[in-house]
């Protein structure tokens, strides 16, 4: 590691965490980050989830007339399994009805990506549901 262009000596029990950062892979990577969308019915759905995609898609019953969008925070480990959804995260617009959230949690929690054995133990993304 380098500071003000000097070398600086660490130890290695002090060290929690490498990045490595590729110019040419970080070009790419803002390509690979789209939102992608797929339907059920007659609902939309869409997710984001950087250099994966859904290979299992959730099967949502609403059994509400609320309308809106909720947007979930999606965090999934290398093998495409879903560890966290919290919904409720920016893009979120609907009614207060918290039914809204419960299902669109479940059905997040129902997703499995594909699995990238290169990936890291982590990947964050977002999903949502279009009512």
């Amino acid at each position: 590691m380098m500071h003000n262009g000097r070398p600086v000596e660490m130890l290695i029990s002090d060290i929690r965490t490498v990045h490595f950062y590729d110019e040419e892979k970080a070009a790419a990577a803002s390509s690979v980050n789209v939102r992608k969308k797929f339907k059920d019915g007659f609902k939309e759905y869409e997710y984001e989830m950087e250099g994966r995609k859904m290979i299992s898609f959730p099967k949502i019953g609403l059994g509400t007339k609320d309308e809106g969008v909720v947007v979930v925070e999606v965090t999934i480990d290398k093998y495409g399994n879903v560890l966290r959804a919290e919904p409720g995260a920016p893009g979120t617009k609907t009614t207060d009805d918290k039914y809204l959230f419960v299902k669109a949690k479940s059905a997040c929690q129902q997703a499995k990506f594909d699995s990238d054995p290169t990936a890291p133990l982590s990947t964050t993304g977002i999903s949502s549901s279009i009512s």
